[in-house]
């Protein structure tokens, strides 16, 4: 029996260190991030801690642009080819259009050896989710038993935050203003 490697790709909204990235063994594929008219990619060329500097100083609140599906082709055909599969695991549907693109990139691939995950989560959740498909994939199981794994944790999964500030919220305009 071969033994086909899996290879476990997601987006930078998972914000898994650099550390936990080569410890699971996944790829990360940057969103990008405008601040002011400025472009950066989301953990290469812009850190957390520079992200929440500019946050802090900044009048507009910044903007996120999907990964565009001609980032992810390249991404999955460099695995496939390689003869891996390749289980993408993305940033919510609901709230970007990232797992949209790489469901564009595997129509256009083609190959029943790539598995697309919406992880119906974000940040610390899709972490949680990387970690448990990285487990599996170690433990032996297949590409199809962890995508049927991960999926049926991405309903039982909840997003739950706490902020120290409203000023971001009030800035992206989710509390009415006083009158």
């Amino acid at each position: 029996m071969v033994n086909i490697a899996i290879q476990i790709i997601t987006d930078s909204t998972c914000d898994l260190s650099r550390e936990d990235q080569e410890r699971l063994g996944v790829q990360v594929i940057p969103l990008s991030v405008e601040f002011s008219g400025f472009s950066y990619l989301d953990g290469i060329d812009l850190s957390t801690e520079q992200f929440y500097d500019k946050l802090d100083r900044c009048d507009r609140l910044p903007t996120t642009s999907q990964v565009p599906p001609e980032t992810f082709i390249d991404a999955f055909r460099k695995h496939l080819d390689a003869g891996n599969e390749v289980v993408g695991i993305f940033l919510s549907s609901a709230i970007s259009g990232t797992y949209n693109s790489a469901c564009m990139a595997k129509e256009t691939i083609g190959s029943d050896r790539l598995h697309i995950v919406d992880s119906r989560s974000a940040t610390m959740s899709l972490a949680l989710l990387i970690s448990e498909a990285a487990k599996r994939r170690d433990a032996g199981f297949s590409a199809p038993e962890i995508v049927e794994h991960v999926t049926m944790l991405t309903k039982k999964v909840r997003f739950i935050a706490a902020v120290n500030t409203l000023k971001y919220l009030r800035r992206a305009d989710v509390f009415p203003r006083r009158r």
